[in-house]
């Protein structure tokens, strides 16, 4: 390893300070809606979220307030925290804002994106491929929610990293159900559309990385179409 590896990139300005309490509470909570562990339309006390997560009621508490405003939870007084059920033209529509937000982030990534950056990112698609040949649904949800933090760190956006921010859980969400329809075909096809973007930005190759971003939109798109066509989940 070289001197540039082992070089420090610049703190996320995607989804705020993750070291602390509330940002582990609020990263473990997002990635069990997203899997699914907590289930769509379930209810949940504080005190069943803090013990699930292993975490204070105090950071979890505060976890809740960003995953509310990020509607993937509704908080009901005297009732208790509900997992908010999938509405898939919900879905649709926070799909057509993405498309328009994250081509920002990715076009500026490709653009701006320093030398260590983009070594990163040939690393990033390397281990994206190995999640797909290894057909491992979870290492390929945390790269795949990696890669959009590490794109917003390098576009230097935070203005459009915070707006993408729940537009993304939404999305997840919607292909951990497609893989469980259809794994074989589902893990493959998105880590190939992913592999696809992370290699063309990390090349500074703006009019591959615009063609790789319409393929994973379109993916997203279909999916989402999918599922809501069918409601077999």
């Amino acid at each position: 390893m070289n001197n540039l590896d082992q070089m420090p990139v610049k703190r996320s300005i995607w989804r705020g300070d993750v070291t602390s309490l509330a940002g582990k509470a609020y990263k473990a909570l997002e990635e069990k809606i997203v899997m699914l562990e907590l289930a769509p339309g379930e209810i949940y006390t504080e005190k069943d979220l803090a013990i699930i997560v292993g975490l204070g009621r105090t950071p979890v508490r505060d976890a809740l307030l960003r995953l509310e405003h990020d509607q993937l939870l509704s908080v009901i007084p005297r009732q208790g925290i509900m997992i908010l059920p999938l509405d898939f033209e919900r879905d649709l529509l926070a799909l057509d804002l993405r498309a328009v937000v994250e081509r920002i982030v990715v076009e500026r990534a490709t653009r701006l994106a320093t030398l260590i950056e983009r070594k990163r990112l040939a690393r990033m698609a390397d281990e994206m491929e190995k999640a797909a040949e290894d057909k491992d649904v979870l290492a390929f949800t945390r790269l795949d929610d990696a890669f959009h933090d590490f794109i917003a760190n390098c576009a230097q956006q935070p203005f459009a990293a915070k707006t993408l921010e729940p537009l993304h859980s939404l999305s997840r969400r919607a292909g951990t159900i497609l893989f469980r329809q259809d794994f074989e075909r589902e893990i493959v096809e998105a880590s190939h559309t992913h592999y696809v973007l992370m290699r063309a930005i990390a090349d500074g190759d703006l009019e591959r990385a615009d063609a790789a971003f319409d393929g994973l939109i379109e993916r997203a798109r279909r999916v989402t179409l999918e599922l809501a066509e069918s409601q077999s989940f």
